[in-house]
């Protein structure tokens, strides 16, 4: 039969995406189980193979559509979940599987509260955990949909759709959150190259960082920023030409600059001063350490002390009462400078950027 002839190139070849479409004409006469084994059996074959992983999250979706007991739903998610941990425990730096996770969670947050939306986004996820706050989600499109609809439409959730929840389910949600971050945290601690937990990780700590706040606990928010800038600077240190741990490090810096996205008082000119200045410290030392020529060093310190002359410059235009350790601007700007043509020298691939770069600095 079709199914199986279908079932027997596919564990051979995992590849082709026709031959899974035929599966899923298939699906109606056949159980999530079977399914569920042929995309696993497939994925030990190839495990970056697009239509295996596909496959999985459009049999998913259409069995927590057309199963009425959420309880058996969660237990099905939560297996998915495990099967992804199992899966980046072998190789973790797979992004198919980091963005199937990503997908089981949307999943997890829509069958909590109960709202028919399976694609794979995060906005039922956000709302859900924005319930009954007086804050407003994140602007940032934190995670869209992997899945469309027949009608090619995205789907979208009422928001008196998601005040129909309960506090309980608000805080089944804030503790799926808090799993992700810690996982994260496991993956990025036993390798520190894995780009993709740090890019996850970006996406995680605006709403870690809001669930906190709703919270009125300023003192853990800046303490969880703190052990951020903590955990990338042992990673830098241990691998200082690797340039993901840099890349999170700059999102931190941006992250705590406080601006009209933040609009608080937790991110203070005060801490983002401190941040600033302990950085600007540590990779001092780094870049001694490298004998100067750590070339990501060298690009890092160049952004610090640029942040810091345009944190000064608005301190000053708005009479913040705020000190600084480093306030000379001149001789801030002289560092930027010796950061730049450094990276001349060390850098020379790009030597036509960083020229451009001190020409900018030098006509200011």
């Amino acid at each position: 039969t079709c199914q199986k002839v279908s079932h027997k190139l596919l564990l051979v070849n995992p590849d082709p995406g026709y031959i899974w479409n035929v599966r899923r004409e298939l699906i109606p006469f056949t159980e999530l189980h079977t399914e569920l084994q042929l995309t696993a059996a497939s994925l030990q074959r190839n495990p970056k193979a697009y239509g295996a992983w596909f496959h999985r999250k459009w049999c998913i979706r259409h069995f927590c559509r057309s199963n009425a007991d959420s309880n058996i739903t969660q237990e099905v998610l939560d297996k998915e979940l495990q099967l992804c941990t199992n899966f980046l425990n072998i190789d973790e730096r797979n992004f198919h599987c980091w963005n199937f996770r990503r997908f089981i969670v949307g999943a997890l947050a829509s069958n909590l509260l109960n709202i028919d939306i399976l694609d794979g986004s995060w906005e039922v996820f956000i709302k859900g955990l924005f319930k009954g706050s007086n804050e407003k989600p994140p602007t940032l499109l934190l995670m869209g949909p992997q899945l469309t609809y027949p009608s090619g439409k995205v789907a979208t959730v009422p928001d008196e759709t998601i005040e129909n929840g309960s506090n309980e389910t608000r805080q089944l949600l804030i503790a799926v959150l808090r799993n992700e971050w810690t996982f994260t945290t496991q993956k990025i601690e036993q390798n520190f190259s894995n780009n993709s937990a740090f890019h996850y990780r970006s996406k995680l700590l605006p709403l870690i960082w809001v669930v906190g706040r709703n919270n009125h606990d300023d003192d853990n928010i800046q303490d969880i920023l703190t052990s951020e800038f903590q955990l990338v600077r042992n990673a830098f240190y241990t691998e200082p030409d690797d340039q993901t741990s840099w890349w999170y490090h700059r999102f931190l810096l941006d992250f705590c600059k406080p601006s009209a996205t933040t609009a608080d008082s937790e991110l203070s000119y005060a801490f983002y001063r401190d941040a600033l200045q302990t950085e600007r410290e540590a990779i001092q030392d780094l870049v001694e350490t490298e004998d100067g020529q750590c070339k990501w060093g060298w690009i890092t310190l160049h952004a610090i002390v640029s942040r810091m002359r345009e944190l000064i410059l608005i301190v000053n235009e708005n009479c913040i009462a705020i000190d600084f350790q480093y306030s000379n601007l001149p001789l801030l700007r002289q560092e930027a400078e010796e950061c730049l043509k450094k990276l001349i020298e060390i850098d020379p691939d790009r030597m036509c950027r960083y020229q451009d770069m001190l020409l900018d600095l030098t006509g200011q």
